[in-house]
């Protein structure tokens, strides 16, 4: 008879410092889903995953799990493989243009429901912009960028008709992509992204957030059936916000 592995019901230690991550980085010190930390530090779903039940997590994945934060890299990668040191407590943002940001693009005061909820849209969305290989550096085309232009633009205009703010910005983003003049890099357009949700009031209202689950879904689906990859992190996005006791909201 094959030996029974003793089962530990709480979790592995990594598991469990992956847990408190995800805490640290929800909203409201709620806890965003694992996969989606692995889609945010841009690393496979599965290789996380199989570093929290092995127990064992590489330096390469801790060191990009740590850039999410604030806090000393290289203290943070070392309790996030071994729980020695502290362990993180200040997520960092998308390097963006927003008043509430300094030069390096990092917020400095712990942000409210909103501005939590904005860098993780926009994080998401810069996801699907750089995993895009018809985007990469040397290598984009212009019907790729149009395309990402076009959904963009059906995003704002549905952001817009639903009051909120400062949707002209993004719009001339999106209108910037389409014409192939002087397109944006991906700082430029997730920051974009972030504005409109960090500075309007619809965003902190549960009726806004129903709104903006609609429209990511629109642009999650627009932007799949351009081929765009990894468009699941706003569909995973959309669904939480749908939820009232879901993690992001």
């Amino acid at each position: 008879m094959r030996p029974v592995k003793a089962h530990k019901p709480d979790g592995t230690p990594t598991a469990k410092r992956l847990a408190r991550v995800c805490v640290v980085l929800g909203p409201a010190g709620k806890k965003l889903p694992v996969a989606w930390l692995a889609d945010l530090a841009e690393v496979p779903r599965s290789t996380l995953k199989n570093a929290a039940s092995r127990d064992s997590l590489s330096y390469d994945v801790a060191w990009q799990i740590a850039g999410l934060f604030e806090d000393d890299r290289a203290s943070t990668a070392e309790w996030l493989r071994k729980g020695t040191h502290r362990a993180p407590a200040r997520p960092r943002m998308v390097s963006v243009g927003s008043s509430k940001t300094q030069s390096a693009g990092v917020i400095t005061q712990r942000p409210d429901r909103a501005e939590r909820l904005a860098g993780v849209a926009a994080r998401a969305f810069a996801l699907v912009v750089r995993a895009a290989d018809r985007l990469e550096e040397g290598g984009g085309t212009k019907p790729g960028k149009r395309q990402l232009g076009d959904a963009l633009l059906a995003f704002a205009s549905e952001l817009m008709r639903n009051e909120f703010v400062h949707t002209p910005a993004l719009i001339a983003v999106a209108q910037r992509l389409i014409e192939g003049a002087n397109p944006p890099d991906v700082a430029t357009i997730a920051g974009a992204v972030y504005d409109v949700l960090a500075g309007s009031p619809r965003a902190r209202t549960a009726e806004g957030r129903r709104d903006l689950a609609l429209a990511l879904t629109g642009l999650a689906k627009q932007l799949a059936e351009a081929r765009f990859p990894r468009t699941h992190g706003l569909l995973d996005l959309a669904r939480l916000l749908l939820h009232e006791e879901s993690a992001i909201l």
